[in-house]
């Protein structure tokens, strides 16, 4: 992801720039997030405000928002809950601003889901069930996407003390990453 940076200098059209850096603002999120399972948090924070910068360069409002909602769920699980709900919320204004973007639903979805799982950690039960019902809206296209939702809204219905859905959910998440 660093030696990759140089590349935002070299002479290209407007439309080539802004692909370009909407990809290496992708590539920074995905550097960020294996940097957060190696431990490396400071590095992590660091791709990630990367991210959201060359996105915001590339006028990608999609990309900024998947930066947050990363840095977001890293800032949720070191305890930081206000500060992840921030940056979820930060995305989704991002993603308020261009809501017919390609992709911009299923950002929108996730962001929601993140946003009610640190709600309900923070016993704002309101709150979290608004939350979850607007990322329900959205429909996953993948088996995979489907099993990482439910997982999520698996811990936002244990938080929420309703124990019976959590672990059905969570049951059902497993069973489709077999």
């Amino acid at each position: 992801a660093n030696r990759s940076r140089p590349l935002m200098s070299v002479p290209a059209s407007d439309s080539t720039k802004a692909e370009l850096g909407s990809t290496l603002a992708d590539l920074h999120t995905l550097a960020g997030w294996c940097c957060v399972d190696s431990g490396l948090h400071d590095q992590a924070r660091a791709y990630f405000a990367t991210a959201m910068d060359l996105a915001a360069s590339a006028g990608n409002g999609v990309q900024v928002a998947s930066a947050l909602r990363h840095a977001g769920i890293h800032m949720r699980d070191e305890g930081a809950y206000n500060d992840g709900l921030k940056a979820c919320q930060l995305g989704l204004i991002k993603l308020g601003e261009a809501p017919d973007s390609s992709g911009a639903a299923e950002a929108t979805a996730w962001l929601n889901i993140e946003s009610a799982r640190v709600l309900a950690a923070m016993g704002h039960r309101d709150a979290a069930d608004r939350a979850l019902q607007v990322a329900q809206e959205w429909q996953p296209a993948t088996p995979y996407d489907v099993a990482d939702m439910e997982c999520v809204t698996s811990y936002v219905y244990m938080c929420l003390g309703r124990l019976d859905t959590a672990e059905r959910l969570a049951s059902s998440s497993v069973r489709k990453w077999t």
